[in-house]
């Protein structure tokens, strides 16, 4: 008798499930397969975030940016500093120069010697989708190399009313330590940098990195400021 009862429920519920399966979006069915070799490659050109004094005082995480001659951080990473220290997942340092600082964006771009810590990351050029899965990499609480997942909750977010930047929201965790990581796509493309985490919520948004391409311009934006 019970096996009966349970064959009746089902009777009413399949044709429920079926319309659920009619009504969702066919993105939200295409989760993707995380590339280890792009989260590899993601890894490798996320950096840890020094100061270049004699303490080495950790500050935070920053990401390799297209030829690995410069490198993208948050702007409050590195603060007023003028140099940091960059580390790489294989222990090798270099002391490199803060030449664009946007304390709006909260984005710093930190110029290299020379690309001697690895090929970058190149932004991701397709619009992005909700729902989508993306992977947070940096350093929280100094545990480099951390990886961690969520998905895009939404785009455009401003939570300043004041300062019209709009940020992707996501729920990967990030800490302590993951500002200016890299944001990444499952194939290990670029979304932007780890930027704000809201005090007191689970609020965790991405920057998108619209302001540096601009300031190598001779035409600066007013919310750049370049360090000479």
């Amino acid at each position: 008798m019970q096996t009966l009862k349970l064959t009746r429920q089902m009777r009413y519920i399949l044709p429920f499930l079926s319309l659920l399966a009619l009504t969702i979006p066919a993105g939200a069915t295409a989760l993707c397969r995380p590339d280890q070799a792009g989260l590899k490659r993601a890894m490798a050109a996320t950096l840890v975030v020094a100061g270049a004094d004699r303490d080495r005082r950790f500050l935070g995480s920053a990401v390799l940016w297209n030829d690995g001659r410069f490198a993208v951080t948050a702007a409050h990473v590195v603060g007023e500093r003028r140099r940091v220290r960059l580390r790489n997942a294989f222990g090798f340092e270099v002391i490199a120069e803060v030449v664009i600082m946007d304390a709006a964006r909260d984005v710093a771009f930190v110029k290299l010697a020379e690309a001697i810590l690895g090929r970058g990351l190149a932004l991701r050029r397709t619009e992005l989708a909700l729902g989508e899965p993306v992977f947070a990499i940096g350093a929280p609480f100094e545990a480099d190399q951390t990886l961690t997942g969520g998905i895009i909750s939404a785009k455009g977010r401003q939570i300043d009313p004041a300062v019209p930047v709009f940020l992707i929201q996501h729920d990967a965790a990030i800490n302590v330590g993951s500002s200016g990581g890299a944001l990444v796509d499952c194939d290990g493309n670029l979304l932007g940098i780890n930027a704000e985490l809201v005090r007191n919520s689970r609020f965790y948004a991405a920057c998108l990195m619209h302001c540096p391409p601009r300031c190598w311009r001779p035409r600066l934006t007013a919310s750049c400021r370049m360090f000479r």
